[in-house]
């Protein structure tokens, strides 16, 4: 019987058993402040993701590539439209 396939870790990639991109690209568009996602970059064993709130304001989020929740002490930073 031939053995299972095991999942290797790719180098500088999300871990083995991380969620899709766009698992992740779900669960943020699904926040009731969510208007368009405008900068996704992986960074430090994490996803760091931008997207733009209905009412004008850039948040960033640090994404845990397993469960697709931001960091824990990793809060939205909230960056203000130029007047």
């Amino acid at each position: 019987m031939a053995e299972p396939a095991q999942q290797v870790e790719p180098e500088g990639g999300p871990p083995a058993g991380a969620l899709s991109l766009s698992q992740i690209i779900t669960q943020i568009e699904s926040r009731p402040d969510f208007a368009f996602i405008k900068d996704i970059d992986w960074d430090d064993g994490r996803y760091d993701v931008q997207y733009r709130t209905r009412d004008g304001r850039d948040r960033n989020l640090k994404v845990d590539p397993r469960t697709g929740r931001p960091v824990e002490g990793a809060l939205p930073t909230v960056h203000w439209p130029k007047s």
